[in-house]
């Protein structure tokens, strides 16, 4: 099996194509998507699976948003560290994401990290804010994954690549993908995990 972007938006969330159109595209692409529309997205379209992405402003909103009906798997926007570590604290997300947006971190603590091993919340890689940034803002971006990428080889976390297309045009295929993650410093091996392993243990989690 092949990639799968399992942090997409559609028209039903804060995207801009339909969830039937994103799914067109991705088949074309050779790849699976999971949208995160939440509960006006939940069973839309023909996509591998469907989830909600929380963006709280800090640990006690998210603790609010973990208790209401969130379909699926769950992507938590990153934040303060506090915020962080809550998310990768709570066994019910599925994936830490968007590190670097808004001005925010773009790596993980070592303490982030470390409770992410322990709990098994995955920590994204973001293709799309990668590709969409300029200057300085694309050097911190990848200085923040190549940070995070040492902290998964000390800590053994899970980090998996997505690129929270809001659009079809935003989807990439595997050897795209691929291509910017090896060119990140990942091997083989952390490539398969980032776009197909890692990202189908998420969707699955979010099933149980």
């Amino acid at each position: 099996m092949g990639f799968l972007d399992i942090h997409t938006h559609s028209i039903r969330s804060s995207g801009t194509d339909s969830p039937l159109r994103m799914a067109a595209h991705a088949r074309r692409l050779g790849i699976e998507i999971g949208l995160c529309d939440g509960p006006r997205g939940d069973g839309a379209g023909d996509v591998a699976c469907h989830g909600t992405e929380l963006r709280p402003s800090g640990s006690r909103e998210l603790k609010r948003e973990l208790m209401k009906r969130n379909p699926g798997f769950i992507l938590v926007r990153a934040g303060s560290e506090a915020l962080n570590r809550a998310a990768v604290g709570d066994k019910r997300v599925g994936a830490l994401v968007d590190l670097g947006r808004n001005r925010t971190d773009a790596a993980i603590s070592p303490v982030v990290a470390r409770k992410a091993a322990e709990t098994g919340v995955a920590v994204e890689v973001n293709l799309g804010l990668l590709a969409s940034s300029r200057g300085f803002s694309r050097i911190r971006l990848i200085r923040g994954i190549k940070q995070t990428l040492e902290l998964k080889r000390k800590f053994g976390f899970t980090i998996i690549a997505a690129t929270g297309a809001q659009s079809h045009l935003d989807l990439r295929g595997w050897d795209t993908a691929a291509a910017i993650l090896r060119a990140l410093g990942f091997d083989d091996a952390e490539v398969d995990e980032a776009l197909r392993d890692g990202p189908r243990a998420v969707a699955e989690g979010g099933q149980g």
